[in-house]
């Protein structure tokens, strides 16, 4: 995991390094701007406890700070079945921050959330099991999004995201998202 912190951070540093060929989308008008957006993303769950991967869909408010950098409000749900029979529903919700390095009407960026997974047993109970309904999380990877006018855009990503129930059933819920979505930004 300190690798894919240091390598994240080091890519920072070089994509942030030349920020000046920016095309008129992401430098006019960007600055002060929210948006709303809704994104799809199956997610590859690295627990050997699970039998399948599961469908997230979450939406997102997004604040750009200017062209280079935006906070993002995300939240979104994913209902996961064990080996053992067990449904979890998994209910995520990050802080998340892009930094951007826009070319043109195209801008990669890189992104990092903190956050919370709230857990939903079903019919098991948490104390059945001692889990926890809740616990920290993260997320870090790296997205692309193309602005097709000054107000809608479309994003895919793909990102790392980490999460464990705990307990004797430790549920890990870990894992690679890969997504896409789509992002509306208000004049």
């Amino acid at each position: 995991m300190k690798k894919l912190i240091s390598l994240t951070l080091f890519l920072s540093i070089i994509f942030l390094a030349n920020t000046a060929f920016a095309l008129e989308i992401w430098d006019l008008g960007m600055k002060d701007r929210y948006a709303i957006g809704f994104r799809y993303y199956y997610d590859d769950v690295d627990d050997e406890d699970f039998k399948r991967d599961g469908n997230v869909y979450s939406a997102n408010l997004t604040y750009s700070l200017n062209s280079n950098f935006a906070l993002e409000l995300e939240t979104g749900h994913v209902k996961l079945k064990s080996k053992f029979g067990t449904e979890l529903g998994v209910f995520a919700t990050y802080l998340n921050l892009q930094i951007r390095k826009p070319i043109e009407n195209w801008a990669p960026y890189l992104v990092g959330g903190i956050g919370g997974q709230f857990y939903d047993y079903g019919e098991l109970k948490v104390t059945d099991k001692k889990d926890k309904s809740a616990d920290f999380s993260y997320k870090v990877g790296a997205g692309l999004e193309y602005a097709f006018d000054k107000n809608w855009a479309m994003n895919v990503e793909y990102v790392y995201v980490y999460g464990n129930t705990g307990g004797s059933a430790s549920l890990d819920t870990y894992g690679w998202q890969y997504g896409a979505g789509i992002k509306y930004y208000f004049d």
